[in-house]
């Protein structure tokens, strides 16, 4: 087993696969004989940022919470968890996961005029990756599908445990998933953070399967030279 392992961020906006691929991708590499931790965001049940962010999600907050607000709570959700990070990152081949550093960064971005968006973004990544001390991921995975799509999918989810609506407040702003999706491509295109591979979730109107991302990411992971992973 490798030392320390190599940590894949899966990213996109709401309702584009990133629970189902980063687990899709689990199974995978774990019949390939690796060892595999999946970790996912927000930690509702496990953090004091994660409790307040539940409540922001679910519309209970009192006051408007602004993109700076939410920036620190949702980095401090993963800081506050960050010992379990780096048990799995040390005792695992791979860690994966579902949203990440790139996902704050995306998100809050998107709720400031365009031409403050350049400085949030940076501001977010440094907060998390500098001031908090997280792990940087070696590969982020966009997941690419469109708005109208995903919403879609998102009204076809199970009861989730964090909210009993339909939408969350994120999810139910059209507008804010399309720059949501706007930031994404262009963290992207500059290889903010670390390196990216994006990828369509559908092909010719239909959703493509799941193994098919999944070779994508592990082709993406091998062209990287960390190892072979067949």
């Amino acid at each position: 087993m490798f030392v320390t392992a190599f940590i894949i961020a899966i990213e996109g906006g709401d309702g584009v696969g990133k629970n189902t691929i980063s687990n899709a991708l689990a199974a995978s590499l774990r019949s390939k004989s690796k060892s595999v931790a999946v970790i996912d965001f927000p930690r509702y049940g496990d953090t004091l940022a994660g409790g307040a962010l539940k409540q922001f999600l679910n519309g209970e907050t009192k006051r408007p919470v602004t993109a700076q607000v939410a920036a620190v709570l949702y980095a401090l959700d993963r800081f506050e968890y960050r010992d379990d990070i780096l048990k799995a990152i040390n005792e695992n081949d791979f860690v994966i996961f579902d949203r990440y550093v790139a996902s704050n960064v995306a998100y809050q971005a998107a709720k400031v005029p365009k031409a403050d968006r350049s400085t949030m973004m940076e501001w977010v990544a440094d907060l998390e990756l500098e001031t908090f001390s997280l792990p940087r991921p070696n590969l982020n995975v966009l997941l690419r599908l469109d708005v109208a799509a995903a919403r879609s999918l998102v009204s076809r989810k199970p009861k989730r445990d964090y909210t009993s609506l339909e939408h969350d407040v994120h999810e139910a702003d059209d507008t804010l998933q399309t720059r949501l999706r706007e930031n994404y491509e262009h963290i992207a295109d500059q290889a903010m953070i670390s390196r990216w591979t994006v990828i369509d979730v559908s092909r010719f109107g239909s959703l493509r399967n799941p193994s098919e991302i999944c070779a994508e990411v592990e082709r993406s992971v091998e062209e990287l030279g960390a190892f072979a992973i067949s």
